[in-house]
């Protein structure tokens, strides 16, 4: 979903993955058509059965991650500037992965941290407060959740790098065996 960053009007999106998109793309339509804010989006109830969908349809998280964006609440970062500050940046600058163990197995940014987002509470010791910190999982969600947290937790330079490793076009490891996930690990 992409929306104005001026008066935060939905201009658009897509849908793509396994299963039915056409109800997000209904949905879409919907805001487009009323020209709808992603705000007055996120407030939308929409019906929902237990076995089939989950509570909150994504497009209504999408509507409130971007939200979320555009109030500052979380700052994004691209792909692009990742890998330039890996680069030149690597003192001040720390990667962290919060994907399972299987997703890492495939591939991997080189030099991050990766720590699975179940376990982060708990290891945050293991990161540096005093490093501007780039998190990422596999599209976006799970690592929005985890800067939620890090800046819950006081880490002030978080950011959330747009669209994880499905916009990750850099050098990868791959075919890895998962880092122990213990206390150094970087």
């Amino acid at each position: 979903m992409i929306a104005d960053k001026e008066t935060g009007r939905i201009l658009g999106g897509q849908a793509i993955g396994e299963g039915p998109s056409d109800k997000f793309i209904d949905i879409l339509a919907m805001a487009l058509h009323a020209k709808m804010t992603c705000r007055e989006l996120g407030n939308v109830d929409l019906a929902y059965a237990p076995p089939f969908s989950p509570v909150l349809s994504p497009i209504i998280v999408a509507a409130n991650v971007i939200v979320n964006k555009l109030e500052g609440r979380v700052g994004g970062i691209q792909a692009s500037e990742v890998r330039e500050r890996l680069q030149t940046s690597k003192e001040n600058f720390q990667v962290l992965d919060v994907r399972e163990g299987d997703e890492v197995k495939q591939k991997r940014i080189p030099n991050s941290t990766w720590i699975p987002y179940g376990e982060l509470k708990k290891r945050l010791n293991e990161l540096d407060k005093g490093k501007e910190i780039a998190v990422h999982c596999e599209s976006g969600l799970r690592s929005y959740k985890a800067c939620l947290n890090l800046q819950h937790e006081g880490f002030k330079n978080v950011k959330n790098i747009d669209g994880g490793m499905l916009c990750w076009c850099y050098d990868v490891e791959s075919n890895l065996t998962p880092p122990s996930p213990s206390k150094g690990e970087g």
